[in-house]
C-alpha cells in the first residue's frame, strides 16, 4: 500500500469513527497514526475531541482525552471554536483517574488551559490600569489552574471562556449547549479548511462528512428539524462510488437517523419498525448489531411509554437479542441490561403480574455490578429503577429493606472515606425517596433522605478518624486497635465492632438512624418552627420536590419542575462567580467601600429570581397557607434541608417579581438533616453572657492576605458585647492580642474546655477553607503560623468539652466554595453542629470587610441587647440593612457608624451572604 493510499485509509477510518460507523477507539488510533505537526493531525484530533464531548458524560472523560487535546494543540490555524471546545474538554479531565506520566501530562494541560480567552475573561477582575495590560493576579491564576479547572463542571469552565470583555451589570448567560454550538461552528470552518490538506478527493469527502454528520448530530441533540442536515449528508455521500464501504456505512446511519428523527414520532409504524429490525439483522459486527437491536427495541417500547402489550413484547424480544449479541466486556452492555429490565418492568405495569420482577431485579443487579459505581453514566438510572421496582412485599417492607441496604456503605467508608461512596449513598437514598413519593408516602421519603444525610455526616466526621471517635465514645480498646492496624486494611470484625460501638455511644453515628416523624414534629415545636422542608433537585428522570413536615399534621410534598439546578445557567454562573470572589486586602480603601462587581451582582440577582420561581414562591403561595400556625410570630418560620448544591443557594434572598425578598415574608433557617436539627435542638439555649471566644484575623505567615476589616469586626464584637471573652489573633492596630496569637493549640484548648467561664459563643473572623474532593483536603480553619484545625478535630474537641455552645459565627471568606457536587455535611459549620453547637452563622461568599462587620455586629446586637434567638437576630439584622430608615444602635463604634452613612447596605450581595444553620 502506498503512502497516499495509507493516508486515505486513515482519513476514512477517522470519518467513519466520527460518524458513529465504527467505535471511537479506531478513530483515536487513526489520529495517533497520522504524521505529526500537520494541519490534518490537528484537525482530526480536534474532531475526535468534539466526538467525545457529544457522548454521555461518563464516556467523555477518558485517559485518551488529555492526549487528544495535546495533539489538537499542535495546529496553529485553528478556528476560534477550538478554544471553546478545549475549555469544555479540560473540564472533563477531572473524571479521569490517572497516575504517572499521564497524570503529569494532565497537569500540564490544566496549566495550558489558562489561555488568552480565559485570561481576557478574568481581566476585568484584576487590578491593572484601565485600558492597559491587565495580567491575571498570581493568586487567582494559581487558584484557576488547580482546583478551578480540575473540579469545575464543563458548564462552569465554559462560562469563563465565553464571557470575555468588560463586565456588565447584566452578564451574558451562556448555556452548555450554546458553548458546544459555538465550538462546533468554529470546527466546521476548520473542517472546510482541512479539505485542502487531504491528499485526494476521497479523503476530502471523508473530512467533509465529519462536518456534515457533526451538524446532523448537533441538530438531533437540539430536537430540531433534521431534513436539511440529512440532505447535505446525502449530497456528500453520493460522491462516493456505489460499492464504497464508507458510503454503505453512512447510508445505514442515515436510514437509522430517519427513524430517530421527526419521522419517527411514537408510536412509529410496524413497517418502520420492521425496517429498523432488518437493518439490525444485516449488520455484521456484533457490537453494532447489538446497538441496532437495542435502538429498535427501545423504539418499540416508546422508551418505556408504550401501552400496546404486543409492541412491548416485541421490544423485549429485540432487547434480549441486543443483550445476546453483546458481551459483558462491551461498554454498552450495562445499558442494554438496564433497557431490558425497563421493558420487563413496563410489561408488569400493563399486565399487573409480578412474574417479570425477579428477572428485572436480576438484570439490574448484573448491570449495577458491571457499572462499578457512580462514575458510570447509567448508574443513576439503575439505582432509580431498583428503587422503583415493585417487590412481593408490602411497600413498608420494601422501604425498610431499601433503607437497610444503605447501611452497606458504612463498612466501605471505614476502609476508604471516599466522597464517591457518599455520592452513591445519596443517589440510593434519593431513589428510595422518590419511590416513597410515588407511593404517596412523604414521611417515608423524608426518612430515606435523612438516612442518606446520616451516611454523609458519618463519612465526613467519623470515618476519616475512627480512633478519635471511638475514644470519645469511651471505647479505648477499639480506639487502640485502630491505631495499631493498617487503616487501609481493617478486618471485617474490627469494622463491625466499630460500627456497633459507635451506634451506641457516638452522637454523630446515632444520626445514621433517621428520627421518626413524631420526633421531627417535636423538634420543630421545640425550636419554634412551622415546618421542615427537604429540597430535592430534579434530574432528567424526575422533577424536583419540596417534602414538607409541618409541626402539626401529616407530611406532604410539592413537585417543583423548575428545581433542576444542572439545567439552569443561573445556578452554575452564580457558583462560578461566588467561588472566584477574592477581594483581597482593604489597603487604601475606606472600611465600607464596596468594590464594583457587576458580574457577581448580575449572576446573584438572576439566581435570586430563579430561587423564587423554582422553589420559594410555590412554597409560600401553596404550602404556607395550609400550615397550622404554632406561635404568634410575625412571619412563618421554615427550616430547609437542601440536598447537594442547593445548600449553596441563599434562599432567604429569593426575589419576587415585584422586588420583595423572601426574608421579608418568612424566616428561613437550614440544616443538613432532620437528625442533625434534632441534635442542635437538644443543646440548651443559653442566656447571652459576656464570655466566649473571639478570633480576629490571625497572622498565617503569608498564606493568605491580611483582612484588616476582620480585625475591626472581631474587636468591635468583643468590646461591645463580650467583654469577658478570650480574644485571640490580631487587634485593629496590627498588634498581637495579649491573650494569644490564635494558634491551633489555643483554639483547641477553648473548644475542649469545661466550666462556666468558657462561655457559649464563638466568633471566628478568620480564613475558613472549604472541603476539596480533588485534593482530599478537609474543611478547616487557617490559624496563626499557617496551622490548620480541621472539621473532624472540631467535632471531636467540641464533643469532648462542655455542651451548651449557643452560637458559632464563621465570617471569614475562604478560598472558594465547591462549584459542583457540593455536600454540606463536609463543611466546617456542620462539624460545629455535630460536635454540639446549637446555631451556626456562616458566610457564603466574600464581600468587602466593612459590610460583613456591620451585619454581624447587628446580629450580636439583636441577640445580646434585644434578646432574640440567633435565627431571629440574623433576620432582624438583614432587614435592618434593607431598611433605608435604619437607626444606628447607641453602642456601635464610631468608625462603623460613620461608614454606614455612605455605604449602600441594601445591595443583595452585601446582606444575603450569611445563612443560619441549626436551631
Amino acid at each position: 500500500m502506498g503512502l497516499q493510499d495509507e493516508s486515505r485509509k486513515r482519513h476514512e477510518e477517522l470519518a467513519a469513527a466520527l460518524t458513529g460507523a465504527v467505535d471511537i477507539e479506531r478513530g483515536i488510533a487513526g489520529v495517533r497514526a497520522l504524521p505529526g505537526a500537520t494541519p490534518a493531525l490537528s484537525v482530526m484530533a480536534a474532531g475526535v475531541v468534539a466526538a467525545l464531548l457529544s457522548r454521555p458524560r461518563g464516556d467523555r472523560a477518558r485517559p485518551e482525552l488529555a492526549e487528544l487535546i495535546s495533539l489538537a494543540d499542535v495546529g496553529t490555524d485553528h478556528a476560534e471554536g477550538w478554544e471553546l471546545l478545549r475549555a469544555v474538554a479540560v473540564g472533563n479531565l477531572d473524571e479521569v483517574e490517572l497516575d504517572g506520566p499521564m497524570a503529569e501530562a494532565v497537569e500540564t494541560l490544566i496549566d495550558m488551559a489558562v489561555d488568552a480567552a480565559m485570561m481576557n475573561a478574568l481581566a476585568d477582575d484584576s487590578d491593572g490600569p484601565p485600558g492597559g495590560s491587565t495580567p491575571v493576579p498570581p493568586l487567582r491564576l494559581q487558584y484557576l489552574t488547580s482546583d478551578r479547572l480540575a473540579t469545575s463542571s464543563a458548564q462552569d469552565l465554559a462560562s469563563f471562556a465565553t464571557r470575555a470583555g468588560p463586565a456588565s451589570a447584566e452578564p451574558e448567560v451562556v448555556t452548555p449547549a450554546e458553548v458546544l454550538d459555538q465550538g462546533f461552528a468554529g470546527l466546521y470552518d476548520t473542517y472546510d479548511a482541512a479539505v485542502e490538506a487531504a491528499p485526494d478527493d476521497r479523503a476530502s469527502t471523508a473530512v467533509q462528512l465529519m462536518a456534515a454528520t457533526s451538524r446532523l448530530n448537533q441538530a438531533h441533540q437540539h430536537g430540531g428539524d433534521l431534513s436539511a442536515e440529512l440532505t447535505e449528508v446525502r449530497r456528500i455521500v453520493e460522491r462516493l462510488p456505489a460499492d464504497d464501504e464508507l458510503r454503505t456505512t453512512v447510508e445505514n446511519l442515515i436510514s437509522m437517523t430517519d427513524r430517530m428523527a421527526g419521522e419517527a414520532e411514537f408510536p412509529i409504524s410496524d413497517e418502520d419498525l420492521d425496517q429498523m429490525v432488518a437493518l439490525a439483522d444485516r449488520t455484521e459486527r456484533p457490537d453494532l448489531r447489538a446497538m441496532a437491536y437495542m435502538q429498535a427495541g427501545m423504539t418499540a417500547l416508546a422508551h418505556g411509554q408504550e401501552r400496546d402489550l404486543a409492541r412491548v413484547d416485541a421490544g423485549i424480544d429485540l432487547l434480549r437479542r441486543a443483550v445476546e449479541a453483546s458481551g459483558p466486556s462491551e461498554p454498552d452492555h450495562v445499558f442494554m441490561l438496564a433497557s431490558l429490565a425497563l421493558g420487563l418492568f413496563r410489561r408488569s405495569e400493563l399486565t399487573g403480574r409480578t412474574s417479570e420482577w425477579d428477572e428485572a431485579r436480576s438484570l439490574l443487579a448484573s448491570a449495577r455490578a458491571l457499572a462499578g459505581g457512580p462514575h458510570h453514566p447509567v448508574w443513576s438510572m439503575i439505582q432509580d429503577m431498583l428503587a422503583a421496582l415493585p417487590a412481593t412485599r408490602s411497600a413498608g417492607e420494601t422501604q425498610a429493606a431499601s433503607m437497610a441496604g444503605l447501611r452497606k456503605y458504612l463498612g466501605e467508608l471505614l476502609v476508604r472515606a471516599d466522597p464517591a461512596v457518599v455520592e452513591a449513598a445519596t443517589r440510593d437514598a434519593t431513589a428510595i425517596a422518590r419511590q416513597c413519593l410515588r407511593s404517596n408516602d412523604p414521611a417515608g421519603a423524608m426518612a430515606a433522605l435523612d438516612a442518606g444525610r446520616g451516611i454523609a455526616l458519618f463519612a465526613a466526621l467519623v470515618a476519616p478518624e475512627p480512633a478519635d471517635r471511638l475514644a470519645l465514645a469511651g471505647r479505648r480498646d477499639l480506639s487502640e486497635a485502630w491505631r495499631a492496624t493498617d487503616a487501609a486494611r481493617p478486618t471485617r470484625q474490627l469494622r463491625q465492632e466499630t460500627l456497633d460501638a459507635l451506634a451506641d455511644g457516638d452522637p454523630i453515628a446515632t444520626l445514621l438512624d433517621p428520627p421518626s416523624y413524631s420526633e421531627i414534629q417535636r423538634t420543630l415545636r421545640s425550636v419554634d418552627a412551622d415546618a421542615l422542608v427537604y429540597l430535592v433537585p430534579g434530574d432528567d428522570s424526575a422533577p424536583g420536590y419540596a417534602i414538607v413536615a409541618p409541626s402539626a399534621g401529616p407530611a406532604t410534598y410539592l413537585a417543583l419542575p423548575a428545581l433542576r439546578p444542572d439545567d439552569n445557567p443561573e445556578m452554575y454562573l452564580y457558583l462560578a462567580d461566588a467561588t472566584s470572589r477574592d477581594l483581597g486586602p482593604a489597603t487604601g480603601r475606606t472600611l465600607l467601600q464596596t468594590d464594583a462587581d457587576p458580574k457577581f451582582a448580575g449572576s446573584l440577582g438572576a439566581l435570586c429570581d430563579w430561587a423564587w420561581r423554582s422553589t420559594i414562591g410555590p412554597l409560600i403561595e401553596r404550602c404556607l397557607p395550609r400550615l397550622e400556625p404554632t406561635s404568634s410570630r410575625e412571619v412563618p418560620r421554615l427550616v430547609l434541608a437542601p440536598v447537594g448544591d442547593l445548600a449553596r443557594v441563599p434562599w432567604h434572598a429569593a426575589r419576587r417579581s415585584d422586588g420583595v425578598y423572601a426574608v421579608e415574608l418568612v424566616s428561613l433557617s437550614q440544616t443538613v438533616s432532620a437528625g442533625l436539627l434534632g441534635r442542635s435542638a437538644a443543646i440548651p439555649r443559653t442566656s447571652a453572657g459576656p464570655t466566649g471566644l473571639v478570633v480576629g484575623d490571625p497572622d498565617t505567615g503569608g498564606l493568605n492576605a491580611p483582612m484588616p476589616g476582620a480585625r475591626i469586626e472581631a474587636y468591635a464584637v468583643r468590646q461591645s458585647f463580650y467583654r469577658g471573652s478570650r480574644y485571640l489573633g490580631l487587634r485593629p492596630n496590627g498588634s498581637v492580642s495579649p491573650s494569644g496569637a490564635a494558634t491551633a493549640a489555643e483554639v483547641r484548648s477553648w473548644l475542649a474546655g469545661t466550666g462556666p467561664a468558657r462561655g457559649s459563643m464563638v466568633h471566628l473572623a478568620c480564613r475558613v477553607t472549604s472541603y476539596s474532593k480533588l485534593r482530599g483536603r478537609p474543611s478547616h480553619l487557617l490559624l496563626a503560623g499557617g496551622e490548620q484545625l480541621t472539621a473532624g478535630e472540631v467535632a471531636v474537641l467540641l464533643g469532648a468539652g462542655d455542651p451548651g455552645v449557643d452560637l458559632v459565627v464563621l465570617s471569614g471568606a475562604g478560598d472558594g466554595l465547591p462549584t459542583g457536587g457540593h455536600d454540606e455535611a463536609y463543611s466546617l459549620g456542620s462539624a460545629f453542629l455535630a460536635g454540639g453547637a446549637r446555631s451556626v452563622l456562616a458566610t457564603q461568599w466574600a464581600v468587602p470587610d466593612g459590610p460583613t462587620a456591620v451585619l454581624l455586629y447587628m446580629v450580636h446586637h439583636y441577640r445580646q441587647v434585644v434578646g432574640q434567638p440567633v435565627w431571629e437576630a440574623l433576620r432582624s439584622a438583614q432587614l435592618w440593612m434593607l431598611d433605608p430608615g435604619r437607626v444606628f444602635p447607641d453602642g456601635m463604634p464610631a468608625d462603623l457608624r460613620d461608614q454606614c452613612q455612605t455605604a449602600v447596605l441594601d445591595q443583595v450581595f452585601l446582606w444575603a451572604n450569611c445563612t443560619h444553620w441549626g436551631a
